[in-house]
């Protein structure tokens, strides 16, 4: 046996589905049933482009509650204000009225500013 030098390239066989690299997934940062897809599958979008129309009502029936819950909870917790300050109340009663009531001022400004769930 004789040995000799020879070049030899190194190759992998790798088994697998490949994608194109500049190529993105779509995924919804929502939920809710979809009314409409506002894309046609492969084309080219860019940021800020309206990708599906989806049912609001769940989020409108949510801001309605909010909307409808809000007052109550303030005045729960203005009621509850005068009496933490002598003490005739709970501190953490307080502090739950007061955690409701802005809970329900941000839940609120969130839906205004589209951002609902």
């Amino acid at each position: 046996m004789t040995l000799r030098y020879e070049p030899v390239v190194p190759t992998t066989e790798l088994p697998g589905p490949t994608a194109a690299y500049p190529i993105a997934e779509v995924r919804p940062q929502v939920s809710g049933l979809l009314h409409e897809r506002q894309f046609a599958g492969g084309s080219d979008v860019g940021p800020g482009s309206v990708l599906y129309r989806i049912d609001p009502t769940p989020s409108q029936a949510a801001l309605a509650l909010v909307e409808a819950n809000l007052p109550a909870r303030r005045a729960l917790a203005e009621r509850l204000e005068g009496r933490a300050r002598i003490r005739a109340v709970g501190e953490q009663e307080y502090d739950n009225a007061l955690l409701q009531a802005e809970s329900a001022k941000g839940f609120e400004l969130q839906e205004a500013l589209g951002g609902g769930a």
